[in-house]
């Protein structure tokens, strides 16, 4: 694991909890946030497509949680072994 990208020792399971987190306080806790922030990926004209205010909801969660995801990306194992070069076979 890359340490420094990590912030030492911050594995990509306990990042991805932690941005999911975040996202999740900007819905106010509800759990359905997840189904939420995906209704953005249906079609503009479907009847469950977000409204413009849940739009505006979901952005705030996505700028909120975007250093956390960044994080995740950087702390990812697998990513950083790849970009090493390392070949497991």
């Amino acid at each position: 694991m890359d340490k420094e990208a990590s912030g030492g020792g911050w594995g990509s399971i306990t990042g991805v909890a932690e941005a999911c987190s975040i996202e999740k306080r900007v819905f106010k806790g509800d759990p359905n946030w997840l189904r939420r922030k995906y209704s953005m990926l249906r079609y503009f004209k479907d009847p469950l497509f977000p409204s413009i205010d849940e739009i505006q909801i979901i952005r705030q969660a996505h700028v909120a949680a975007q250093n956390a995801w960044s994080a995740v990306l950087r702390a990812d194992e697998l990513r950083s072994i790849m970009e090493a070069g390392i070949v497991c076979h």
